[in-house]
């Protein structure tokens, strides 16, 4: 679980005191038909990165320099902030990846956000001041073996105006695991089989402002986050990068309502969650 940020809007989240307020990107602002592999040989298709789904993905092998893209025609200019990426297998292949943009197909600007060589499959994210451009790439290198990437998320993110600490479990390790234990009659202790199957949270986000939950931007989330759509999360981000996780409302959780929760009309949320773990 890695977040690169690029430093021009660390600096700012510091100067403005919110570089540990959460975040979330729910965007998926990629389709289908736009994407392609830019370098390698493709295995899978591009198309299976932008579906959401974590059991199809993108396959490639890399080309003679260890090299494998997948590229994204957004169609038109498009404001870009966080790119994000889960189901992947880039830390068994001691690869890195970056990302990088271009207004014509072309010519490549490497993203501000630089790059990551992860140390373990779980979601990699790239923070950013807002870049404008029709065509983004997520370049793999060094790539010791196909690569394999299941979501790649182009999408803006959503700042949240409060931080939260107490009462909050970070998930360390899966938190939903389901044992099969067995023992001998004379109370002995046989196998044990664990299946791990994620991890749950529900932060509760207080003093929020009206203005806020009632802004188009938190709307928008609202409605893609009741119908299911996967997001990428983060708690404390600078303080604790490790941990971003690709999440969705698990079925049978409630939908999302904000409640009035004070004084001063503030309001507060519950974001029940289901985060995926490799």
């Amino acid at each position: 679980m890695t977040i690169s940020t690029d430093a021009v809007l660390q600096a700012a989240l510091v100067s403005a005191a919110t570089q540990n307020n959460p975040f979330l990107a729910h965007l998926q602002l990629a389709s289908a038909a736009g994407a392609s592999t830019l370098a390698g040989t493709e295995l899978e298709p591009a198309a299976n990165a932008v579906s959401r789904a974590t059991n199809k993905f993108w396959s490639a092998t890399p080309n003679g320099s260890s090299v494998a893209r997948i590229s994204f025609d957004l169609g038109a200019a498009t404001s870009v902030s966080f790119v994000g990426i889960a189901a992947h297998n880039l830390a068994d292949i001691g690869a890195t990846v970056s990302l990088q943009y271009s207004s014509d197909g072309s010519t490549w600007n490497s993203a501000p956000a630089g790059s990551v060589t992860p140390s373990d499959n779980m979601a990699i994210g790239f923070r950013m001041v807002a870049v404008s451009a029709r065509y983004f790439r997520v370049s793999v290198t060094n790539a010791s073996g196909d690569v394999v990437i299941g979501v790649v998320l182009l999408s803006r993110e959503l700042l949240i105006e409060r931080t939260f600490y107490q009462g909050y479990p970070p998930p360390l390790t899966p938190t939903r695991v389901e044992l099969l234990t067995s023992r001998t009659e004379g109370g002995h202790f046989l196998g044990t089989s664990a299946i791990e199957r994620g991890s749950d949270v529900s932060p509760v986000i207080s003093n929020l402002r009206p203005e806020f939950l009632r802004g188009a931007t938190w709307l928008e989330f609202q409605r893609s986050f009741n119908r299911g759509e996967s997001l990428f999360w983060a708690w404390r981000p600078t303080k604790y990068p490790g941990d971003l996780f690709y999440a969705r409302r698990p079925a049978g959780a409630g939908a999302l309502v904000p409640t009035n929760s004070g004084p001063r009309e503030l309001m507060s949320v519950e974001l029940q969650m289901e985060l995926y773990h490799e």
